[in-house]
């Protein structure tokens, strides 16, 4: 696998910046409190020693931030920007000082391992299944996700058709 080849997949990037909008790692953002002075945020005066929370699950899904905000259109990141209408909604690694140390390894590993799967397996919901998936009726805020049950099948792909890693 072609660790910089995996900087150059646009699509694969989109898809993850979608899937980290509609179903943030950590929902519920970083917790914060004003300081001695409070503070004024859009015309609103915010008291001394409040506790602020900025949910990226609400956050990611306002219609004031992104147009069709509850259906996943990874073309929002590439070709149809003018669906996001406020980036700055967008944070799924936080921002500024209290940035995820981690972003960049964790955006590398997601890629990585999207690209190795895709290239091997086609994927599919179990048709078995008769119930419908409870990634999100079952999920958990726990400070980061823990979705609830998915099944999924994956079906390796033809022999002439495995690239296993030539991205």
């Amino acid at each position: 696998m072609d660790i910089l080849a995996l900087e150059r997949l646009p699509l694969l990037d989109a898809c993850i910046n979608e899937a980290l909008r509609l179903y943030p790692v950590v929902p519920t953002g970083g917790i914060r409190q004003t300081t001695d002075r409070g503070i004024m945020i859009d015309g609103k005066w915010i008291p001394p020693y409040t506790v602020i929370v900025a949910p990226r699950w609400s956050i990611g899904r306002l219609a004031s931030a992104f147009e069709k905000p509850d259906e996943f259109v990874p073309e929002r990141w590439t070709t149809r920007p003018e669906m996001v209408k406020d980036a700055r909604a967008f944070n799924a690694f936080g921002l500024g000082r209290h940035v995820c140390p981690g972003k960049k390894l964790g955006t590398l590993i997601v890629r990585l391992a999207a690209a190795m799967v895709l290239s091997n397996f086609e994927l599919y919901r179990d048709p078995s299944n008769k119930e419908q998936a409870q990634v999100l009726g079952d999920m958990q805020d726990c400070f980061t996700s823990q979705p609830g049950r998915l099944d999924i099948v994956f079906k390796p792909l033809a022999p002439s058709s495995k690239s296993y890693g030539n991205i």
